[in-house]
């Protein structure tokens, strides 16, 4: 990672906290609609924090904006939403944004954004010690994602502990993981884990 300063680029010393709003060691306390997870930028994983603001719309038709993400993305994350999980966001404004301004088309960023939705809607923080990575399918279910060893120690680095992400990647990855997968096959099961954070430990699966 670089930065344009007076004499030129620079190497940025601690970009993999560049991305996070608490910067590296996710110091920052936990807060509903912020969930952390780990792009790829060509082949290097890059740990980004996905924010997500939920309110009830003022409007005849709710706002839906996206900044960092494409928004026909998240249209098609709002609708699994809608039909897969419990989430009333019919007359809601939803807002999602990628801090530091890196723009995502990751397919693996798809369950951050949507817990990150979920988070905010039910005012229930994601432990800053836990990521979340994982592709959407329409019928709600969660699907490996590439570079699973990658993006778990470059989380490791930042002081992820616990990775939730696709049960499939479980079964063939066979390498040891940086961080402990918390394995989850369809977005019902990632919306009953963040409930759990509340309650007490996520239910058998």
């Amino acid at each position: 990672m670089f930065e344009m300063a007076d004499d030129g680029l620079r190497e940025v010393p601690d970009s993999e906290g560049l991305f996070l709003s608490g910067g590296a060691g996710l110091d920052a306390l936990p807060s509903p609609g912020s969930v952390v997870m780990a792009t790829l930028e060509g082949s290097r994983p890059v740990p980004v924090e996905v924010q997500a603001l939920v309110s009830p719309t003022t409007f005849e038709f709710p706002r839906h904006r996206a900044t960092g993400i494409p928004l026909d993305r998240l249209h098609m994350i709002l609708a699994v939403l809608q039909r897969h999980t419990r989430t009333g966001l019919r007359k809601m404004d939803v807002h999602v944004n990628v801090v530091g301004g890196l723009r995502v088309s990751d397919p693996a960023a798809d369950l951050a954004i949507a817990l990150a939705i979920i988070s905010s809607a039910t005012d229930t923080p994601v432990p800053r010690t836990a990521a979340v990575i994982g592709e959407l399918g329409l019928s709600g279910e969660v699907r490996p994602v590439t570079a699973l060893e990658l993006r778990a120690n470059a989380l490791a680095r930042v002081g992820v502990k616990t990775l939730l992400g696709p049960r499939s990647s479980k079964s063939t990855y066979k390498g040891e993981l940086a961080t402990q997968l918390d394995p989850v096959k369809h977005i019902s099961h990632a919306a009953a884990w963040l409930a759990a954070q509340s309650t007490g430990p996520p239910p058998e699966r």
